[in-house]
């Protein structure tokens, strides 16, 4: 039986990385997740608070993993002003998530903003 809807635990994985790379630029934009919801939602998307914190958490209503889906990755990378592909990697340091604060430097990879 073929199941469109059916996850791996490579898209799961993958979707973890969004969820964490989200909330991370969330928070160190100081936005709500109500607020990420509505700047998404102004862009045309159907999205709202709930879905953006199960997104982030990697876990969908029923509590099962859920996945993020091409269409809301890109529509949160917008938002961001990033691209996508910056949403599905991990950051190569874990102390400032490759982005210190702006006139700081990283102790740890060196990095400057």
């Amino acid at each position: 039986m073929n199941n469109r809807n059916a996850r791996t635990e490579e898209d799961t994985t993958t979707s973890r990385i969004v969820g964490r790379n989200i909330k991370r630029l969330r928070t160190a934009r100081g936005l709500s997740g109500r607020r990420l919801a509505a700047l998404v939602q102004e862009r045309g998307f159907r999205f709202n608070h709930s879905s953006l914190s199960r997104m982030e958490l990697g876990i969908n209503a029923k509590g099962g993993q859920r996945a993020v889906t091409v269409d809301e990755l890109v529509a949160v990378a917008s938002v961001f002003g990033v691209e996508p592909q910056e949403l599905l990697t991990e950051p190569k340091c874990v102390a400032c998530f490759d982005a210190p604060p702006l006139g700081f430097a990283c102790r740890s990879c060196g990095a400057a903003a």
